[in-house]
């Protein structure tokens, strides 16, 4: 399949390990997935190297630990890590700053960096919350930097945040998934990741504005 190795053995990087982030990296790990979580807050890195987790979620450290204790997950701060990966997601934060505005600094930022370790035939998935039409607004100019062309080297979906906390393992193994993609080898690589990945249905939207509005009309 076009962006995604036929193989079962994939490997995927997380771009942002708050709470969202280890929750989807222990996820993936948990089901196989080999997996590298990448943050710019050294602290944080270190933390989980040492088997700390500052995040409250039940059976989430565990989970972590015995990711990290396999193998089957890595922490790092180094994006080069990024260039061995099948799939890049990107989930780091986007607040709301006084007035309403989103505060897009560090997702600026992972795609910055993100552009400088993009390689021919990988898939991105976006995970960070942002208004409809942002993503390809802001990420996909950010992202051909790298001088490849979305949706002819490299793929890319958008698949909408919608975790509680206290529960986002569990909604994480049952929930179905919504996904947009920029095309239609990105969409159905993406909906076969999160299938082998997290092994839950997959709700197909008819664009990356589509899945953007689920996000926006949930309200979570």
């Amino acid at each position: 399949m076009r962006f995604l190795p036929e193989s079962e053995d994939v490997s995927a990087a997380v771009i942002g390990l708050a709470y969202v982030g280890s929750c989807v990296a222990g996820a993936l790990a948990e089901r196989g997935v080999r997996v590298v979580g990448v943050d710019t807050d050294a602290r944080l890195t270190r933390e989980f190297a040492e088997r700390h987790c500052r995040f409250s979620e039940p059976g989430l450290p565990e989970l972590l630990f015995s990711g990290l204790d396999s193998g089957a997950l890595r922490v790092t701060t180094d994006y080069a890590e990024i260039a061995g990966v099948d799939v890049v997601i990107v989930a780091v934060g986007t607040p709301i700053r006084e007035g309403g505005v989103l505060e897009d600094t560090q997702l600026r930022a992972a795609c910055e960096n993100l552009s400088g370790h993009l390689r021919e035939g990988q898939l991105v998935l976006l995970k960070s919350t942002v208004p409809p039409g942002m993503n390809r607004e802001l990420v996909v100019p950010l992202l051909e930097r790298s001088g490849l062309t979305c949706g002819v080297d490299f793929g890319l979906a958008f698949y909408p945040e919608r975790l509680s906390e206290g529960t986002a393992l569990r909604e994480l193994r049952s929930f179905p998934i919504v996904v947009g993609g920029w095309c239609v080898d990105s969409a159905a690589a993406a909906e076969a990741f999160w299938r082998r990945g997290v092994g839950v249905d997959i709700i197909q939207c008819s664009s990356m504005e589509a899945a953007e509005m689920v996000k926006l009309a949930a309200g979570r």
